[in-house]
């Protein structure tokens, strides 16, 4: 989910300079994917649903835009 998360930070950044609402807005995005993954996995015969993968991809969704927000800070500097 960190690869994700980077890039959906590059589709939600319109303007020159990365804002607090488009870090907000990529990482909801992103963290509704990740659980929607995870609940999917409900309905998958040898996969289920574990709140702990939710905690971990939503480490790399935080870590993917973290990442994205600094790569997009120093590109454009």
């Amino acid at each position: 989910h960190f690869v994700l998360a980077l890039l959906c930070f590059c589709a939600v950044q319109t303007g020159r300079k990365a804002s607090f609402k488009v870090f907000l807005t990529s990482f909801i995005i992103t963290a509704i994917l990740s659980v929607f993954d995870e609940l999917v996995q409900l309905f998958v015969v040898e996969r289920g649903f574990q709140f702990f993968d939710i905690l971990i991809n939503l480490c790399g969704v935080l870590f993917g835009t973290i990442i994205g927000k600094a790569t997009f800070r120093k590109s454009t500097s």
